[in-house]
């Protein structure tokens, strides 16, 4: 007789236990494997926007005429208004 265990009203066996639970992980890595190849279009193009841009931002022309006319910021809570913005 082959030992079995009772679940609820279920009789399980240890063997469709495990086939089970291999079957919930694969099902589980199979989602994150189409949850990854689904992102991959987005990720792709982003990063061919990103090289195709990047030699206009690291143009050095670019970075010293902006940083030579533009005034020096901070962050001081004091520069900021205390006024809120209406509610709508």
């Amino acid at each position: 007789m082959k030992s079995s265990r009772r679940v609820g009203l279920l009789c399980v066996r240890p063997a469709m236990v495990v086939g089970a639970l291999l079957c919930l992980l694969a099902a589980f890595a199979a989602g994150c494997a189409v949850g990854v190849l689904a992102m991959l279009p987005d990720l792709w193009r982003r990063w061919r926007l990103t090289r195709r841009l990047a030699p206009l931002a690291a143009s050095p022309s670019a970075t010293t005429a902006t940083s030579a006319t533009a005034p020096p910021t901070s962050v001081l809570p004091s520069e900021f208004s205390t006024e809120h913005p209406p509610r709508v």
